[in-house]
């Protein structure tokens, strides 16, 4: 009975063991699975990684590029307004040229509608530019005569040859500065033109006209 019963028990740990083993085995199976499982999306979750990865690359290279652009287009604005504010400068420039132009002109018009009204404006008497020749050669041996006795220096504002009109009519020389609009200096340079030519006058042989005004 005893070995019986021993057998029975033994038969029976024999068989809690063998299907232990197949739980063992089953659940090795289990975990092989999972491993699997996991080995595939470790691989899939790598795979993302790559794929972000260079997906993000891309993103930074083209980045780049539109930083390398907006660069380029930022340098290029910057030309273009450089060369607007040079375009500018010239137009300015230019339109500065011409009006002066223009007014220089129109003055030059003016002193020559002057100069031929002079008889009439002064109503007679003689004279005209200090680069026409009659008047020239009166007018030099007066002032050779005044830088001869070494009293003056003669700057341009005080040089009658630089006068715009001299006008003789008896006794009376006019110095005339002829503008459209006659402003302080004007006036300051044509009475220092006009002494120059009084004291030239002064100091003149007795044929010469007696005096300027």
């Amino acid at each position: 009975m005893q070995l019986d019963a021993r057998v029975d028990r033994l038969e029976t740990a024999v068989a809690e063991l063998a299907e232990a083993h197949r739980d063992f085995l089953r659940v090795q199976g289990q975990i092989e699975t999972h491993l699997v499982q996991l080995a595939a999306a470790q691989q899939r979750t790598e795979q993302r990684l790559e794929q972000l990865a260079a997906a993000q690359q891309r993103t930074e290279t083209q980045l780049a590029q539109l930083v390398t652009a907006q660069e380029q287009a930022a340098a290029q604005l910057a030309r273009l307004a450089a060369a607007q504010q040079r375009t500018e400068t010239q137009l300015a420039s230019l339109l500065s040229w011409q009006q002066g132009e223009s007014g220089r002109r129109e003055g030059e018009r003016f002193e020559r509608d002057v100069v031929r009204g002079a008889l009439a404006l002064f109503a007679g008497g003689e004279g005209g530019t200090p680069d026409q020749p009659w008047v020239y050669a009166w007018l030099a041996p007066l002032l050779m005569q005044l830088l001869k006795d070494g009293t003056v220096d003669l700057p341009p504002e005080a040089d009658p040859t630089r006068a715009d009109l001299l006008w003789r009519k008896g006794s009376t020389v006019a110095v005339v500065e002829i503008s459209k609009v006659v402003d302080e200096y004007d006036v300051r340079r044509a009475h220092k033109r006009a002494e120059t030519l009084r004291r030239a006058v002064s100091r003149s042989a007795p044929s010469s006209p007696p005096g300027s005004a």
